[in-house]
């Protein structure tokens, strides 16, 4: 057998006559993001830009390294000729309003979603201090904003790859990077923000005891709020497949937290098919039995909301945090007019939707409990018999 020798000298040819082109040096992402901004800065018209990536750019191009939110806007303001001139044209009305003493007067805002932007679970920003206070400081690392940045920094897509086509687990583990989100859960509750129902995420947790408490005497915290679901969960619209691989994905993957049997109630109250299927998903659920909630008046009236809204409800994990003080807790139960006068566990016998939070305790294939007291007590003697 006879082993072809590769002519060296035919090889040797062929590259000399290829012409060494050297690599381009990568700009600095400052120059880039100058590039990318600069035909808009030049206009009145309305840069294409969210608000999201407003606040990364200027957090990239602002030359102090961690600026505080008002920096950021007035940079916005500065940079774009669209935002300044309304941001003239919104104080020029107002004062206008308050010289002819016009009721109702208020400063319109030019960038109205940009501090409902910054808490976005999105945006990829560290935060100096909880979101909640003003003199919040933000950064971004720059990896962090090329990649957020990154449809207007690289070329176009040529065209789509067939997802559908990967393998299972591919698939699946694109799924959990998309629709999973960190150990400590999010919530269901009402920004105040923005008045809408949005899922919110918190390092906090729920119980009191997980909050951090400053010297000034204030909760130091970090709220987060998610998309709505219709965009958060967008891949289920993709195909029936991709629904069925990626809805268990989200629902049995993540913690559901629940700071009030209301917030609770809100989130459950859809009856339709597919939220009924998603319910049955959910796996790790924590409830607040009570919690202080704007929203909520009175513990017996939410306990009676619940009826018929936890059946479809079997999480594996099942967290209940309860409240600490016991007389509160029975004073709450005794606002309903109807058991003013009952033994403690008779008024938890009688209020509608006790025996649903029950039903639910006992489809649980384990509990925790945070808290003790007499719903505690009602609880266990009752999944006894």
């Amino acid at each position: 057998m006879s082993t072809e020798v590769p002519n060296s000298g035919a090889a040797n040819q062929l590259t000399a006559k290829l012409k060494f082109v050297p690599t381009q040096e990568p700009l600095c992402l400052r120059d880039e993001v100058a590039a990318v901004i600069k035909p808009w800065s030049e206009t009145r018209e309305c840069p294409p830009f969210t608000t999201e990536e407003l606040i990364v750019l200027a957090l990239v191009m602002i030359e102090e390294e961690e600026p505080d939110r008002s920096q950021v806007l007035a940079w916005i303001y500065r940079t774009f000729q669209h935002y300044g001139d309304e941001v003239h044209e919104n104080y020029a009305n107002f004062q206008v309003d308050l010289a002819h003493h016009r009721r109702g007067s208020s400063l319109k805002w030019t960038i109205p979603d940009f501090f409902l932007a910054i808490r976005s679970f999105d945006l990829p920003c560290e935060h100096s201090d909880p979101v909640e206070e003003l003199n919040t400081r933000l950064k971004v690392s720059l990896p962090a904003a090329r990649v957020h940045l990154r449809q207007y920094l690289e070329p176009a897509r040529q065209g789509t790859f067939d997802f559908p086509g990967l393998s299972a687990e591919l698939r699946e583990k694109i799924c959990k990077m998309l629709l999973v989100y960190p150990d400590e859960g999010f919530k269901w509750r009402f920004p105040i923000v923005t008045g809408e129902q949005r899922l919110m995420y918190e390092f906090t947790g729920l119980a009191p005891e997980n909050l951090t408490v400053e010297r000034t005497g204030t909760i130091k915290r970090q709220t987060l709020i998610l998309p709505v679901m219709s965009d958060m969960l967008c891949i289920l619209r993709v195909s029936k497949q991709l629904y069925s691989e990626a809805l268990p994905v989200f629902y049995e993957k993540n913690t559901f937290c629940f700071n009030s049997l209301r917030a609770l109630e809100l989130a459950m109250r859809s009856d339709d098919d597919k939220s009924k299927e998603a319910k049955q998903h959910i796996r790790h659920l924590h409830v607040a039995v009570f919690c202080s909630d704007p929203f909520s008046s009175s513990l017996a009236r939410d306990l009676a909301r619940l009826v018929t809204q936890l059946d479809d409800l079997a999480p594996k994990q099942l967290v209940l945090h309860l409240p600490h003080d016991q007389d509160q807790f029975l004073a709450e139960c005794r606002k309903h007019p109807e058991y003013p006068w009952m033994s403690n566990l008779n008024i938890l016998d009688k209020i509608p939707g006790m025996l649903d939070i029950l039903a639910l305790a006992k489809r649980a294939g384990n509990i925790e409990w945070h808290g003790d007291g007499i719903f505690k007590m009602w609880l266990l003697s009752r999944m006894r018999k």
